[in-house]
């Protein structure tokens, strides 16, 4: 178990460290961070972790500051404050907003449950130009930040907007226009957008490859039969609990892309059973998957909850 104390033995030994990971080390405190941060050497991390523990709080955040400082060659950040996090959104802003010009290298940044805001964005847009992997998952930002994002950073190849509830379609939409390298693309649980984002992602982005959509509880057949047609590069799409409906299930088996998997689960519009076992034999090379039931009351009753009678 990592804690301040191994930390502080390391000693001189640390300034060779290249890699530091301390994902959920609940013994870490902020005293730790601030013996690792004394201890980086000139060249300092090369890929850097932290979260899941208590030290990320008050002084622990301004350590970690420190130690991105001493790391001008620094490739992979990864925060995850969690669910148990006491900062509000502008302290992580304003902390953030001070580390991102010594973050002009990194290539994969990862603020998951950080509650970073649209000023954490637009900083990240103007100092991080060669990121080529983004995790934003349960962040607080908006469209505003979103759009930054998306004229900012064209290089960006994989983005998580997973849980990012407050992002729309606008949003979604102006990602699908500028970041044209995109090869994988998470929105899962991202309710409130719809079909026309969902659209425009498969029509102007070229090189996708996975889209997550699941939990997207407005997206619909309409448009999206066509849409996946248009986007001959793409192997996998995850439509679960959305309102994709079985007709467009059955006419991707017979119609579309023979490489293209699609996972459907809990779909309350795929209402017939039969359609379970018959979709696991691929048609054409195409698998449709299913893992649950279609005739799920509770899926019916939550879908009536969010859409309305």
């Amino acid at each position: 178990m990592l804690d301040d104390s191994l930390l502080e033995m390391l000693g001189d030994t640390s300034t060779s460290l290249k890699v530091f990971r301390a994902a959920r080390c609940h013994q870490l405190t902020w005293y730790g961070l601030a013996n690792l941060a004394s201890s980086i050497g000139p060249r300092g991390l090369k890929s850097l972790e932290v979260g899941g523990g208590p030290y990320l709080q008050d002084q622990g955040i301004l350590h970690l500051r420190r130690i991105v400082h001493k790391c001008p060659h620094l490739l992979e950040l990864k925060l995850c404050w969690g669910r148990d996090n006491i900062l509000v959104t502008d302290v992580i802003d304003l902390n953030f907003c001070v580390m991102t010009p010594d973050l002009q290298n990194l290539v994969r940044l990862h603020l998951v449950g950080c509650c970073v805001g649209d000023v954490t964005m637009e900083a990240v847009a103007q100092h991080c130009r060669h990121l080529r992997f983004l995790s934003l998952r349960d962040s607080s930002l908006t469209d505003s930040g979103l759009i930054h994002l998306a004229t900012g950073l064209h290089a960006i190849q994989w983005l998580d907007l997973s849980h990012c509830t407050h992002v729309t379609n606008a949003g979604v939409e102006c990602v699908a226009t500028t970041m044209r390298l995109l090869v994988s693309l998470k929105l899962s649980g991202c309710f409130q957008i719809s079909n026309s984002a969902v659209q425009a992602c498969l029509r102007n982005l070229t090189k996708l490859r996975d889209l997550y959509l699941d939990y997207c509880f407005h997206v619909s057949s309409t448009g999206f039969y066509n849409a996946t047609l248009l986007c001959p590069s793409l192997r996998y799409v995850d439509v679960s609990s959305t309102l994709v409906c079985r007709y467009t299930l059955d006419e991707l088996r017979q119609e579309g892309n023979p490489a293209l998997v699609v996972v459907a689960e809990n779909c309350p519009c795929v209402i017939d059973p039969t359609l379970i076992s018959a979709c696991r034999v691929p048609v054409k090379q195409l698998m449709i998957i299913f893992r649950s039931q279609a005739r799920n009351e509770n899926a019916h009753l939550r879908f009536r909850e969010i859409n309305g009678p």
